[in-house]
């Protein structure tokens, strides 16, 4: 892609892992994430998933941290790997709030949701769109939701920042071209990407899946991209994971 021409015929659907984490995480890349990309406009904000094993006594954030500091190094957490999203939603916890916990990293969230039902790991911070319906059932237990703003899926779930000021860890897709393409067809795109995901039918079936529509400008989303990463840059350094 960062290669590709800058004709505005090539676009890519760039994440909080490619473009915010992926960076700092892996020794050597052959693209530069803020360099070699026109950010064109943020397509939607997805919240990941506070959930514990139903054996956890904690039912809400505070409860969970007064466990934790009670349970200094000895409660684990699941994740989908190293350097995700949902194995650094979890160290920013950690570092937000002064707790200790083991990682137990998986392949995916499936993995990681079995493992969990099965009674061998205690907490994760993962895809909301594949947890929730296993909190609905009641296999485990929902305790918050890791963006700004609560869920329109799960209005009655409070966010981690309610408890924790500040906290925010949201999953995002983004479209994206070549570095180079003429503004007046990014500026084209971008408008056609607020008229789609701003249209009732589209917003309302991407938040049934727990997601946001949040259609920005081009300068915007240049200026959140360049938030995002210098918030994840933190973040990776804090976790000392690094992938060659």
């Amino acid at each position: 892609m960062a290669k590709a021409p800058n004709d505005g015929y090539t676009l890519f659907i760039g994440t909080v892992s490619t473009q915010a984490i992926n960076p700092f995480l892996y020794s050597k890349l052959p693209f530069d994430a803020e360099r070699d990309f026109q950010p064109v406009s943020l397509l939607i904000q997805l919240p990941n998933l506070l959930y514990a094993n139903l054996n956890v006594p904690a039912r809400t954030v505070a409860e969970l941290i007064e466990y934790l500091k009670a349970n200094d190094g000895k409660v684990n957490y699941g994740s989908s790997g190293n350097g995700t999203s949902s194995h650094l939603s979890a160290v920013m916890f950690q570092l937000a709030t002064g707790t200790k916990m083991i990682h137990v990293p998986f392949r995916s969230t499936s993995e990681e949701l079995n493992s969990m039902i099965g009674g061998h790991i205690d907490l994760a911070f993962d895809s909301m769109t594949t947890a929730w319906p296993h909190a609905q059932s009641g296999s485990v237990r929902a305790i918050a939701v890791t963006t700004p703003k609560r869920s329109p899926a799960a209005p009655d779930v409070p966010t981690v920042g309610e408890t924790v000021k500040g906290y925010e860890a949201t999953g995002w897709q983004g479209l994206f071209a070549p570095a180079g393409t003429p503004r007046p067809i990014v500026d084209n795109i971008a408008g056609e990407v607020k008229r789609i995901f701003e249209s009732p039918e589209v917003a309302a079936a991407l938040r049934k899946l727990g997601g946001e529509p949040a259609p920005m400008t081009p300068d915007a989303f240049a200026d959140f991209t360049r938030h995002e990463r210098a918030k994840w840059q933190e973040v990776v350094k804090a976790s000392g994971v690094r992938i060659d």
